[in-house]
């Protein structure tokens, strides 16, 4: 059964942090594997809408987005070849 994004997104924010560089930035090896394997973990458990949703609903840290693309590259929407959340920060989308 799957859960509801909201109800992940409630996991992630009660007890731990989300994935930024900052939160990262000095910690051992292990730790910040430990951490990053939580996320990963929370991302298995959600549907590929859900991951695409949360995403573009202010649900992942890019850090987090960049641990998503890097284990679901295939369900990642892109806007002429990249990221969808890159490509609404850059001024020209269109393809030449």
């Amino acid at each position: 059964m799957t859960q509801t994004l909201d109800t992940l997104v409630r996991e992630v924010e009660s007890g731990q942090q989300h994935l930024t560089y900052e939160t990262l930035s000095g910690r051992d090896s292990q730790e910040t594997e430990r951490l990053v394997d939580s996320f990963v973990s929370v991302l298995a458990r959600m549907t590929p809408a859900e991951r695409i949703s949360a995403s573009r609903h202010g649900g992942f840290t890019r850090w987090e987005r960049w641990v998503w693309a890097a284990r679901y590259t295939d369900e990642v929407p892109r806007v002429n070849g990249e990221f969808e959340w890159i490509a609404c920060n850059m001024a020209d989308l269109d393809s030449d």
